[in-house]
Order: C-alpha cells, then structure tokens, then sequence
C-alpha cells in the first residue's frame, strides 16, 4: 500500500513542465493581448515595435512593413470601393423597383379577380332572374308600393300570386299581405305553405 501513494504523488515531468511553464506563458500572452486591445492600440504595430528591440526575434521582424489597414486609404483602392458602392447602390435602386413593380401587378391581378368574380356573380345573378320569370316580376315589386302590389297579386291567378310570394325576400312580402284582404292573405299563404 505504501509503493502506490508514493507513485501517485509523483508527478509526470511533463505534465510539471506544460502546468509550470507553458501554461502561464499562455495565459500572459493572452492578458497582454487583452490588454492591448482594450487600450485601443494596433496590437500589430506594437508588436513590431517590442520585437524590433529583442535581438533573436528582431531579425524575424520586418519593421519597415506598413499597416495592412494602411492600404485602404490608397487614392485608387478608394476610387474602386466607391465604384463598387455605386454599382451596389444601383443594384439596390433596380431591385427596389422591381419589388415595387411586382407589388403594383399583385394589385392589379387582385383587383381583375375582384372584377372576374363581382362580373360571374352579376353573370350568374342574370341567368338565373333571366331563366325565372317569376323572380324578374317579383323583384319588380320591391320598390312599388304595397298596396298597389297587393291589388296586383290580388287579381292574379291563385298559382301565379303563390309563386310570386314565394319568391319576395319577407321584408316585402309582409307589407303586402298586410295590404290585402285578410281571406285572401290567408288563402296565399296556405296555398303557399301546401306547395
């Protein structure tokens, strides 16, 4: 028991070595980077600077290279970003209005089902009042006044006045019934009801 607590406590020399050395050298580049960029410096300018002044490293170290964002701020890469600019703006400005041309066609095409259906329904109304005569003269009492319309019906043939009132909505069927003689009324309305 003695022989395993000893092996145990022994630490792997290389294990010693990456914990002891190379892990904090890690964690202090970290923190000077950290730190540098936190204090707004270029990290990459600063780093040519420190390395020029270590004797081994300054010689790996070109400090006569500019700034890679020291290229932007050429006179002809900027006149070619602001010709990209432009190009994109146009795409911009060309795909905006064919959005708003897609969008005023979306508009149209609605409106043209709105008109193919209003049409149909005016169509199918049509057809449907033109097939019926009954509907077509019952229809025509709606605006005449009922007792006219009650005088008019009166006189007709029983069949023809049932099937009249069978076709009024009973908005206008009532002031006209109301406008007859109550027999008559009565009779219409049971020959209405036995059809």
């Amino acid at each position: 028991m003695g022989k395993k607590s000893d092996t145990t406590k022994r630490m792997n020399p290389l294990a010693w070595i990456f914990f002891a050395i190379i892990v904090p050298i890690i964690v202090a580049i970290t923190l000077v980077v950290i730190t540098i960029f936190l204090s707004g410096k270029d990290g990459a300018a600063w780093f040519r600077e420190t390395a020029s002044h270590i004797p081994v490293v300054s010689s790996l170290v070109d400090t006569n290279k500019t700034a890679p964002n020291s290229n932007s701020t050429n006179p002809e890469s900027i006149k070619e970003k602001d010709k990209e600019i432009e190009q994109l703006t146009n795409q911009v400005n060309d795909l905006e209005a064919t959005i708003d041309q897609l969008k005023q066609n979306i508009v149209k095409l609605k409106k043209n089902k709105q008109n193919n259906l209003d049409s149909n329904q005016t169509d199918e109304d049509e057809q449907s009042t033109e097939a019926n005569p009954i509907k077509t003269v019952s229809s025509s009492f709606k605006e005449m006044d009922s007792k006219q319309a009650a005088k008019i019906i009166a006189s007709m043939k029983k069949e023809t006045a049932v099937s009249m009132l069978s076709a009024m909505p009973n908005k206008v069927k009532g002031p006209i019934l109301e406008a007859m003689e109550p027999k008559k009324a009565a009779d219409l309305m049971q020959a209405q009801l036995n059809q």
